[in-house]
């Protein structure tokens, strides 16, 4: 039996409360080493045009009413900078969890898919274990969307506990 030395927590798709406090005292027990991961998917999240209303439509600005509008790049950098401070705020709520139970671990912020950015990440670092929480979404949504952990699952070069 292999024993666990890496754990790569998700932060993705999951309440951080659920993840209970029992497998932060494990940690006491045995050498783990934790890294706590929140991937943001830019391609998905970025909002890079808008949609042409009627006041803008009827100036002659050579857009039609419904067409589609591409933001200043200014405003699509301010964008993607909330996106990745909100994201690094996400991995401090974490990191601030567990040192307030006395346990040291890493974090990093990855850009891209989640899964297949958290699966090669995985593998270049040799995890032994990923754990996630469940979706906080409702069964319905968990049945047609899937979960990240789910979707993960079927990839993974390792382990994978989803609570």
């Amino acid at each position: 039996m292999n024993q666990v030395k890496k754990v790569l927590i998700l932060t993705n798709d999951t309440e951080l409360e659920q993840l209970p406090n029992s497998v932060w005292k494990i940690s006491k027990w045995y050498d783990i080493d934790f890294t706590i991961c929140h991937v943001i998917n830019l391609e998905e999240e970025l909002i890079s045009d808008r949609i042409v209303y009627l006041p803008e439509a009827s100036k002659n600005s050579g857009y039609h009413l419904g067409d589609k509008k591409p933001l200043p790049a200014t405003l699509i950098k301010k964008h993607q900078d909330i996106l990745i401070d909100n994201g690094q705020k996400v991995l401090n709520k974490f990191i601030n969890k567990l040192n307030k139970l006395d346990i040291d671990s890493n974090s990093v912020l990855l850009i891209g898919d989640p899964v297949t950015e958290i699966i090669k990440y995985a593998q270049k670092n040799h995890f032994n274990l990923i754990l996630t929480g469940q979706s906080p979404r409702n069964k319905l949504s968990q049945f047609i969307w899937k979960s990240l952990g789910k979707k993960i699952s079927k990839k993974t070069p390792c382990s994978i506990w989803i609570q």
